[in-house]
């Protein structure tokens, strides 16, 4: 399946590297745009249906996330304990799906060092444009659908808004 036309604007990730690294394979594109979905190795991934709001979630917010804050957020009828049971089911269903670009522990949730996230590659983008920053390869713009630029359409959790 070809990417979504928005994805075109975002180079490939660097390969990380070092030695808390190892040789972890790319965990790939997450879009935002027209998803969720993850490209990884030139292959669309699909998020399952149970996990696309955590995914969305963790790619909105910046850094180390506290599962239980996670897990109240998006889970917020029920007790703690159901919450919890609802985060774990989201992060078995992606890994099933082979899409590995949340990082978990007992504690925090984060994103894989290497994913690029489409809406922050666009915003990096728009700021270099808008401080008069733009390098030649910046000012190269693939033809594509105005419409494909609908963030997230449909989704009216607060968080989202």
């Amino acid at each position: 399946m070809k990417d979504h036309p928005i994805t075109e604007l975002i180079p490939p990730p660097a390969t990380p590297t070092g030695p808390e690294t190892g040789s972890a394979p790319d965990p790939g594109r997450l879009c935002l745009f027209g998803g969720p979905y993850v490209v990884r190795a030139g292959h669309h991934l699909t998020v399952p249906e149970g996990s696309k709001r955590l995914l969305v979630f963790i790619a909105l917010h910046s850094g180390r996330l506290d599962r239980r804050h996670v897990a109240g957020t998006l889970w917020p009828y029920g007790d703690d304990e159901r919450a919890a049971g609802n985060l774990r089911s989201a992060l078995w269903r992606l890994k099933g799906a082979g899409i590995s670009v949340v990082e978990a522990d007992k504690c925090s949730l984060w994103l894989r060092a290497g994913t690029t996230i489409d809406v922050q590659v666009l915003s990096e983008w728009a700021s270099r444009l808008i401080a008069g920053e733009a390098a030649p390869a910046d000012m190269r713009v693939p033809r594509w659908d105005p419409d494909a630029v609908d963030l997230l359409p449909g989704w009216y959790d607060d968080w989202v808004i």
